[in-house]
């Protein structure tokens, strides 16, 4: 039974949806987006029909099914303020599996890996192979499809989304605390600002940005 072959860390935390995909060798849940390579997934490479699907038929990034009026976003602190994803959004209870269970958002030392990625595969401008260390969950209702130039000139697609309903941020499986949440964003902030920094209008309009994302952040207990 697929059920039974789960990593025993998942088990509790894995939504039914989630429950319903493949397994990869070492007990994970494979998501939709996945691109499978000579019958395995490679958790780096998206397949760019479910992109395009996610989009236009409103299903989740993670799971595949269909979404209902609200999704969420598991971005980095510095996507709260531009509000731009490189990736579709999800169900609320498949992203927070994602922000509990996937290695690379768990772990803070854990890396991307270039190596044997398939040749001509080339990453979504803006797709992130930086550990975030922290992550948030940005749950809305409305969301589009943006076109792009990329830093080497090639188009590509980002997805621009609006005013939460609810946000929260996470490190290491579990809630982040509020000094968490605080350094990772400042952090992302100051990315931002140093990009913009010869530009006076776009500084003001960042400030702006800026200090509605700071509402979302967590406050002390």
């Amino acid at each position: 039974m697929q059920r039974e072959c789960i990593r025993p860390n998942l088990k509790t935390i894995v939504p039914d949806r989630m429950r319903r995909r493949p397994l990869d060798a070492r007990g994970y849940p494979v998501p939709w987006f996945v691109a499978w390579i000579a019958g395995k997934p490679d958790f780096r490479v998206i397949d760019p029909n479910k992109f395009r699907l996610a989009l236009d038929k409103r299903r989740c990034w993670l799971c595949g099914a269909q979404l209902g009026k609200y999704a969420t976003f598991v971005v980095g602190p510095m996507c709260t303020i531009n509000r731009i994803s490189a990736e579709p959004p999800s169900h609320m209870e498949c992203a927070k599996f994602a922000v509990r269970g996937c290695p690379f958002l768990t772990i803070p030392t854990a890396q991307y890996r270039e190596a044997n990625r398939p040749e001509n595969y080339r990453a979504n401008p803006g797709m992130a192979t930086h550990n975030p260390e922290v992550s948030a969950l940005w749950t809305c209702d409305e969301w589009h499809a943006a076109r792009v130039m990329g830093a080497d000139g090639a188009p590509g697609v980002l997805v621009e989304f609006g005013e939460p309903k609810s946000v929260s941020y996470w490190r290491e499986g579990r809630e982040a605390t509020a000094q968490e949440a605080r350094i990772a964003f400042d952090a992302g902030a100051r990315r931002l600002a140093y990009e913009a920094r010869d530009d006076e209008a776009a500084a003001v309009t960042l400030a702006g940005r800026i200090s509605d994302a700071a509402f979302w952040l967590p406050s002390e207990a």
